[in-house]
C-alpha cells in the first residue's frame, strides 16, 4: 500500500505506515496483537529503526492531543486531515484503509492478470 501511494501520488506522499496485526510482534493481554512499522519503501523497517522507535517510547512520561484532534473511526475508510501543527511545514493526514483491494490490484499489475 505504501509503495502504491508513493507511486500513484508522489514519491514523498507517505513516509511509512503503522500496521496493526496479530501476526507480528505479538503483544497485548492475550499475545494476539502487535504493531509493525513499514518504511517509505513499503518494506519492513530495519531493526535499527524499530529499536530506535522502542527506545523513544521508553522516554514518554506524558502525552497530549492536538487541539481540534478528534476521534478516528477505524471502521470507516476515509482520510482524516489533522489540524496544522505549529512549526511544521506539512499537512498531516491519517488515512484509514483496507488494503485488500489495493493488494489485489497490485498483484494483477505485477503478474499481468485480468
Amino acid at each position: 500500500m505504501i509503495r502504491k501511494l508513493n507511486t500513484d501520488y508522489d514519491p514523498d506522499y507517505c513516509f511509512g505506515g503503522i500496521i496493526l496485526t496479530a501476526s507480528h510482534n505479538p503483544g497485548g493481554p492475550d499475545e494476539d496483537f502487535g504493531v509493525k512499522f513499514n518504511c517509505k519503501n513499503g518494506g519492513p523497517a530495519p531493526e535499527s529503526v524499530t529499536d530506535g522507535i522502542y527506545a523513544e517510547t521508553q522516554k514518554i512520561t506524558e502525552y497530549s492531543l492536538l487541539e481540534g484532534y478528534g476521534y478516528i473511526d477505524t471502521d470507516v475508510i476515509i482520510d482524516y486531515i489533522l489540524p496544522k501543527v505549529a512549526g511544521s511545514p506539512f499537512q498531516h493526514i491519517v488515512s484509514v484503509v483496507d488494503n485488500a483491494d489495493t493488494y489485489v490490484e497490485l498483484m494483477k499489475e505485477l503478474f499481468d492478470f485480468e
